[in-house]
C-alpha cells in the first residue's frame, strides 16, 4: 500500500482519511495540522531522538542548576546557619554578618546585632572557628553601643578578673570576653546569660560589666 502520510509516533501508514487516529499507536492527526503527520516513514524515529535529546538537554540543565545551588549553600553555610540562629533566637535585627572568602567556602568572624524594639543597642559578636551561635556556643562580645575591646589595652589584658587563657585569645585572636554563663566570665552578671535572648533581655546588665573591661571607642 502507498501511504500518503505517515504517523509521527510510530511511522505507520495513514491512508484511510484526512483526520482520525493512528490505527497503531492511536495519536490523533489531521492533515490540516503542520507535524501531525509526515511525508517520510522514518521521521518518526527523528522525532523520536530529538524528544529523548531535549529531555537529555533538561536533566543537565537541572542537574547543573542543582550542583550550583548545592555549592553556594554549602560555600555559605557557615553565614545562613549564623542569621538562621539569630531567627530563631527572635527579638534580633542583624544588621551586618562579617566573614572573608576562604577557598572553598566563607568564614563568618562575626554578626552585628540590634534588639528589634532598641536600634541603638547594638552589640558585635565575634565568631570563632566554625561557630554560629548556636546552642552550647559561647557568646563572645567584641563592642557594644560605642565600646569595643582593645588587645593592646594594658589595663586589660592585667584586669584580675580574667585568666591566662582569656588573655592569651584576646590578644592574638578575636579580642572578644565570653559573657556566657558557663563561661569563666559568667558569675559576673547578675542574671545568667545563656542564649541570645538572655542577651536581649539582660542587655543593660552585660553593658554595665562590659563597659568595665571596654575603653576604646567603637569603630
Amino acid at each position: 500500500m502507498t501511504a500518503d502520510c505517515f504517523c509521527t509516533a510510530c511511522g505507520y501508514p495513514l491512508k484511510h482519511a484526512l483526520a482520525g487516529k493512528c490505527p497503531e499507536c492511536g495519536k490523533a492527526y489531521s492533515a490540516a495540522v503542520v507535524g501531525s503527520t509526515a511525508k517520510l516513514s522514518c521521521e518518526h524515529l527523528r522525532i523520536r531522538r530529538r524528544k529523548r535529546w531535549k529531555a537529555v538537554l533538561k536533566g543537565l540543565v537541572v542537574a547543573l542548576a542543582v550542583c550550583v545551588s548545592l555549592y553556594y549553600f554549602l560555600v555559605y553555610l557557615e553565614y545562613l546557619q549564623a542569621r538562621y540562629h539569630v531567627q530563631i533566637a527572635g527579638g534580633w535585627k542583624v544588621l551586618e554578618v562579617c566573614g572573608y572568602d576562604e577557598e572553598p567556602g566563607y568564614t563568618v568572624t562575626g554578626v552585628r546585632l540590634a534588639p528589634k524594639d532598641r536600634p541603638d543597642a547594638v552589640v558585635h559578636l565575634a565568631l570563632g572557628n566554625r561557630e554560629t551561635l548556636g546552642d552550647g556556643e559561647p557568646i563572645r562580645i567584641y563592642s557594644m553601643k560605642a565600646l569595643r575591646l582593645d588587645r593592646d589595652d594594658p589595663r586589660l589584658l592585667n584586669d584580675p578578673r580574667l585568666n591566662d587563657q582569656q588573655r592569651y585569645y584576646l590578644k592574638y585572636y578575636d579580642a572578644a570576653l565570653d559573657i556566657r554563663d558557663t563561661g569563666p566570665l559568667g558569675h559576673l552578671f547578675p542574671h545568667p546569660i545563656r542564649n541570645l535572648d538572655d542577651l536581649r533581655i539582660h542587655y543593660d546588665e552585660v553593658y554595665a560589666v562590659f563597659s568595665t573591661f571596654a575603653g576604646q571607642e567603637a569603630k
